[in-house]
């Protein structure tokens, strides 16, 4: 029970790191995002803010990200199936992979490892 405390303690301190908040910050198009908050029509009703905060969560789900069930082979590109889990390598754990997914690939059979980080620096700074 104290591991997961530290862990939950651990994630919670990442959030308050200011130079972190300020590189997140800079990533985001804001100029293009309230732009696009002022003339959206569909939310008119909506306060310019809460507009902003719409044009903000749909880019941070449709851009910023990309969301993947599967990945595509290391090797050659090809469709993946799932084949199962292993342990993370300390390359992958240092950015807190508790999950590494195991895909094969279907054309070369090659074996493809989707760590699930949770490091919010690894995401923010060498995903996007």
């Amino acid at each position: 029970m104290a591991k997961k405390i530290e862990s939950c303690y651990a994630h919670t301190r990442i959030y308050q790191n200011k130079d972190l908040q300020a590189r997140a910050r800079a990533l985001i198009p804001l100029a293009e995002l309230q732009q696009k908050a002022e003339s959206d029509q569909e939310h008119s009703n909506l306060d310019f803010r809460d507009r902003l905060v719409l044009q903000l969560l749909h880019w941070f789900k449709h851009t910023f990200f990309q969301w993947v069930n599967e990945p595509s082979c290391d090797r050659c590109q090809g469709p993946t199936q799932p084949i199962g889990v292993a342990a993370p390598t300390p390359e992958e754990a240092k950015y807190w992979a508790y999950t590494v997914e195991v895909y094969s690939c279907k054309l070369c059979r090659s074996i493809t490892r989707f760590p699930r980080y949770n490091h919010r620096m690894y995401l923010q700074f060498y995903l996007s």
